[in-house]
């Protein structure tokens, strides 16, 4: 099963993906804007940690860390999209 989403951000760190503890991969990509910042599970810092540098850019993220509630910051107003994989976390 894929959800998909669709977020918009600027100068403040904001949240563009909740958490989902059943998301095995996420695919995020920068639609308009340049050098947004990503943080998994903690505020985005500007030029910190991970990076989409110009429309386009895509970051795949996998196993736990896709998880995690993702944060964006940029110098100016963006969009974005994004999908995810969900699946039945096993402790096994």
């Amino acid at each position: 099963m894929a959800a998909k989403g669709s977020f918009s951000a600027g100068v403040t760190s904001a949240e563009i993906v909740p958490a989902n503890e059943y998301r095995e991969q996420l695919v995020i990509q920068l639609r308009t804007g340049t050098s947004v910042s990503l943080a998994f599970g903690t505020a985005a810092v500007l030029s910190k940690g991970y990076q989409l540098m110009s429309a386009g850019s895509v970051c795949v993220i996998d196993g736990a860390l896709a998880g995690e509630a993702v944060y964006a910051i940029s110098a100016a107003p963006f969009t974005g999209g994004y999908q995810e994989a969900l699946g039945i976390r096993s402790e096994f």
